[in-house]
């Protein structure tokens, strides 16, 4: 998720230092979200299995220096144009200098024409902005400082200070865009007190858990809880998870009625091309309602009574409910489980820990009201897509353009790919390298995610509070004089 500049103008090192405080309101723009970096992949919770990589036929002649980033998978198909789909890392001051080096690689030996971009509607102004900074050098400044403070990403750096012209253009809906971020943040300001409630609940069903559940379910739970917290990869929890399914469901069983899961198993041990080819066609949605069939399988077959399968399902939906809570779902697994988020009944859990324990409990109800924010989260995240479903086809049917580029985050990873499959467009996925985390960059996402402002722009914000205005009527203003405070430091620096 980048903080964009140009709906409010965008988002952001060069070292000249910034005396006084800066007033600015710049709206965050949703880009995807990195607490994950690629690929849907988020830190502390399960890996996702959207980062299964594609082993697809090669795909022409395109490579990414490794200084810059890795060509992760691609996919041929039918058309003739190819898109370069750079998974986005909004929290990396590292990753968006390789995104801008390997998009003006892109522009120079490939004759890119067209970038797109999360986070803005249409063709995104940097000239509008940065064009009144005549020196080069001072322009070049200003943007990396604005790209150290993530105020814009890579791909307006690489566009104000290109030296080969290109187009750069928003893939997103600005409106819902704009929603996106409202929902997270209301998310956000609840996330401790429905977390609280969650686990008061939590807590009560696995003092009964330990109590009646078998030992191999009780060594299934423990497995999974470190899947959660990133001690197993996904698929080592898979493959030690499948040995004690075997312990209560014949193998043969298992290769009839879990075949997405089979397969993952079977290329842990082999990677032929065979396999490599079945694993590319896998709907991941599917892998991971047959994981969920399987544990439920798994359990009916452990427990015995209908109490212990009850507390069964209270448990894994609670995991879920958690899950969902800190937004680490990513959009599949929001898919394959928004159903079953639906039915969990706090007044009949409470009733069924009241009989088994034979003492009154009082469970907290608020979280079901204040979990709809995270809800209305993922719903809005997914109608962003069909923004992106529409840029492709302006390209499509572009004459003169072979190949584009896409710099989207990584949590709509898994729509992008179907989109651009259902188009029959030859594409490329790559990330950019990060060797480490910055905990600067981590501070500034996590400051204007949850607030939308560093520090030295509350000035403006206050104003801005005091009197309602839409961001598009007032942010040409904000924005140039914003610039233009920016310009005078970094020559008052130079000088």
């Amino acid at each position: 998720m980048m903080i964009n500049l140009w709906h409010m103008m965008d988002r952001g090192k060069f070292y000249f230092p910034v005396k006084k405080p800066i007033a600015l309101f710049l709206t965050l723009s949703t880009a995807t979200f990195n607490w994950c970096a690629y690929a849907g992949e988020i830190p502390g919770t399960w890996r996702d299995p959207e980062k299964i990589q594609e082993t697809a036929e090669s795909v022409k002649p395109l490579r990414v220096p490794e200084k810059w980033g890795k060509i992760e998978e691609s996919f041929r198909g039918s058309d003739s144009k190819t898109v370069v789909y750079i998974q986005d890392a909004h929290d990396s001051l590292e990753a968006q200098r390789h995104i801008a080096e390997i998009i003006k690689d892109l522009v120079a030996r490939h004759n890119v024409k067209t970038v797109f971009e999360e986070g803005y509607e249409g063709r995104v102004p940097t000239d509008k902005y940065f064009g009144k900074i005549k020196d080069a050098r001072i322009r070049e400044a200003v943007a990396y400082f604005l790209m150290d403070k993530l105020r814009i990403g890579g791909a307006e750096y690489a566009h104000i200070t290109r030296s080969r012209d290109f187009r750069l253009i928003g893939a997103d809906q600005i409106a819902l865009h704009l929603e996106n971020i409202s929902w997270y943040r209301e998310a956000a300001k609840i996330q401790g007190k429905t977390g609280r409630d969650l686990k008061a609940i939590e807590a009560e069903i696995e003092k009964l858990t330990r109590q009646y559940f078998a030992e191999e379910v009780k060594e299934w739970m423990k497995l999974q809880e470190r899947s959660r917290r990133s001690e197993l990869d996904y698929f080592e929890y898979l493959s030690r998870a499948a040995e004690l399914f075997s312990k209560r469901i014949p193998r043969e069983i298992m290769a009839k009625d879990y075949p997405n899961f089979t397969l993952v198993l079977a290329t842990q041990n082999g990677n032929s091309a065979e396999l490599s080819k079945r694993l590319k066609a896998m709907n991941y949605k599917d892998l991971l309602q047959e994981v969920d069939r399987l544990e439920n399988e798994f359990a009916n077959r452990s427990l015995k009574t209908a109490t212990e399968k009850d507390l069964f399902r209270h448990y894994k939906v609670l995991k879920l409910l958690e899950k969902l809570n800190a937004l680490e779902m990513t959009p599949v697994e929001y898919e394959s489980v928004s159903g079953l988020l639906k039915q969990f009944d706090t007044r009949a859990v409470a009733k069924s820990i009241a009989a088994l324990t034979h003492k009154p409990i009082v469970l907290s109800r608020q979280w079901e009201e204040n979990i709809q924010n995270a809800i209305r989260f993922y719903e809005t995240a997914k109608l962003r897509d069909q923004a992106i479903a529409k840029q492709l086809d302006a390209f499509a049917h572009a004459k003169q353009e072979k190949t584009a580029v896409l710099v989207f985050g990584g949590f709509h990873a898994n729509a992008i790919k179907q989109i651009l499959k259902e188009k029959q467009l030859t594409y490329i996925v790559v990330t950019p390298k990060m060797t480490d985390t910055d905990p600067k960059q981590k501070e500034y996402y996590a400051r204007l995610m949850s607030d939308g402002y560093h520090k030295f722009e509350v000035p403006l914000l206050v104003s801005r509070a005091s009197r309602p205005q839409d961001v598009l009527e007032f942010a040409p203003r904000v924005t140039e004089r914003y610039l233009d405070a920016l310009e005078r430091q970094a020559i008052a620096s130079r000088d």
